[in-house]
């Protein structure tokens, strides 16, 4: 049993960080100060609801469980940087792991002592570095982050998450990553996937890329590169990857072109392809009439065999009809439409069943055409002209 006025009850420098669990801790808003090399299979675990207080932290293999609270030194030098192994972040939606400044008091307290005397802020510490660049055997770091917050990282000049040089694909879901002095996430020579992740707040770009990414939406974009052109998304590499069904906070594509550097700002970069999250509460199905159809945000879509029975699609073909079709029953090799036309200058939809097996090309004037063209979308279920998905509202992680 560890029971103490003192709030730090241990220091760890260059070591495996053992399991504290066995400490039976009493001792309110515990802290365990961290620094220097830890070594592999390292596990940072929310255990009587200890802080661990990092400075300048150096892992290969680490783990970090649910609920783990993870805060940072007020130094340009601190930093979680990842060589030789993979981070592990574990978190739930109900109990994320948290990094953050040891400025912010909301989360396991005053860590600090100090009371309201200093503030969290942008720039407060340094942020995670996934570093393949870095280790004994190239390439060798990578990261799989789910349910994790980062709050004021970006100090001199390094980003909220930086990913270098991994061979393995890192993967963020549920992340979110607020008032960051810098880019919220930056990646080279790593090609991450990052799904339902939500950026805002953060003084230089959400996304800054040089090379693929892969994307799965929805991602939440909100009040970035407050320094500049109010970019969200920037790809400085040669590859084009996609970047559709975001919550940008509007569904102007103008605008939502305005927060996207590609290939139409730089020809020597790839193209980022943008479109909004569908917002609409009111678009019910049965309600959705021919004038809703002409006001919505059209673009190419591509239909995926991966789509949940219930998704709803609007769409205006290439001979100019209106249409709307919804998405009944999906089988193993099918889906099951319900697939309503609005004929001519006619407000009544005409409707019928559709059952379109799996690698079908459908034209929406002539119907479906047995085989793909030139296997042109193999892999595809579906590929209309203009369609559009309609995705629920995302509230950001």
């Amino acid at each position: 049993m560890v029971q103490t006025n003192d709030p730090l009850i241990a220091r760890f420098k260059s070591v495996l960080l053992p399991d504290l669990s066995p400490w039976n801790i009493f001792t309110e808003n515990p802290l365990v100060e961290v620094l220097g090399y830890l070594e592999d299979n390292s596990i940072f675990a929310n255990d009587d609801g200890i802080v661990y207080v990092l400075e300048n932290v150096i892992a290969s293999n680490l783990t970090i469980t649910e609920g783990s609270i993870i805060k940072f030194e007020p130094s340009i030098s601190s930093e979680l940087i990842i060589r030789d192994g993979v981070l592990d972040v574990q978190g739930t939606s109900t109990n994320p792991v948290i990094f953050t400044s040891i400025h912010d008091d909301r989360w396991g307290g005053d860590s600090n002592g100090n009371g309201n005397a200093t503030e969290p802020d942008q720039g407060k510490w340094a942020g995670i570095n996934i570093d393949g660049t870095g280790s004994n055997t190239p390439g060798n770091a990578s990261c799989d982050m789910d349910y994790a917050h980062i709050y004021y990282a970006g100090a001199n000049n390094n980003d909220a998450i930086e990913l270098r040089g991994c061979n393995t694909m890192p993967k963020l879901e549920n992340v979110r990553v607020e008032m960051s002095k810098r880019h919220g996430l930056y990646s080279i020579d790593c090609k991450p996937q990052i799904k339902s992740c939500s950026f805002i707040n953060n003084k230089r770009h959400a996304i800054h890329t040089m090379d693929d990414a892969l994307i799965i939406p929805p991602l939440f974009f909100r009040n970035n590169d407050t320094y500049f052109e109010g970019i969200d998304i920037f790809n400085g590499g040669t590859d084009n990857y996609v970047a559709t069904h975001c919550d940008w906070g509007t569904i102007d594509s103008t605008e939502i072109a305005e927060r996207v550097w590609e290939q139409h700002d730089d020809p020597s970069v790839g193209e980022v392809t943008s479109w909004p999250i569908y917002q609409n509460d009111k678009m019910d199905y049965h309600n959705i009439s021919k004038d809703d159809i002409m006001n919505q945000f059209l673009e190419p879509y591509t239909l995926t065999e991966n789509l949940d029975e219930g998704s709803i699609f609007v769409y205006i073909s290439g001979e100019n009809n209106h249409g709307k079709f919804i998405i009944q029953q999906k089988t193993n090799d099918s889906y099951y439409f319900w697939w309503e036309t609005f004929e001519g200058d006619s407000t009544k939809s005409v409707g019928h069943n559709l059952i379109v097996p799996f690698g079908s090309y459908v034209d929406m004037d002539l119907g479906i055409i047995s085989d793909p063209v030139n296997n042109l979308i193999s892999g595809y279920t579906i590929m209309v002209t203009y369609m559009k998905k309609q995705y629920p509202q995302f509230e950001p992680v």
